[in-house]
């Protein structure tokens, strides 16, 4: 199970528009968030997988869905992040900073939003 709320608003945007994110959406109940690896330049959250997702596996698909846009105020240029998807299972999600320079630890407030401009999310204050 997810609890962060980061992870879970960037999964909600990514997740919603073609039919790749809906078939992928289901998937989320059974991921665990494993590791943070902090780059200096972004993170990379990778997941487990909970016994009982093999169902919604996509195929043997290896793909990245849908960049969204990052805006912080620990972020002096912004930032993307995008999902990746490893063998039909949701693998990863990849944040960096535009400009190279990401903290090391999890941002105190964000502003999301999709590259089509058709939905936003702001951390709750």
């Amino acid at each position: 199970m997810i609890t962060n709320q980061f992870i879970t608003d960037i999964l909600d945007l990514v997740l919603e528009e073609d039919s790749n994110g809906l078939a992928l959406r289901k998937q989320i109940p059974y991921l665990i968030e494993d590791e943070h690896d902090y780059t200096g330049m972004g993170v990379f959250i990778s997941f487990a997988h909970h016994e009982g997702i093999e169902p919604y596996r996509l195929g043997n698909e290896t793909i990245e869905l849908n960049e969204v846009d990052l805006k912080s105020s620990e972020l002096a240029s912004g930032g993307a992040a995008v999902v990746h998807v490893n063998e039909g299972l949701i693998d990863c999600i990849e944040i960096w900073a535009n400009d190279g320079n990401y903290p090391d630890g999890e941002l105190t407030d964000y502003t999301l939003s999709q590259q089509e401009g058709t939905r936003q999310i702001k951390k709750p204050a």
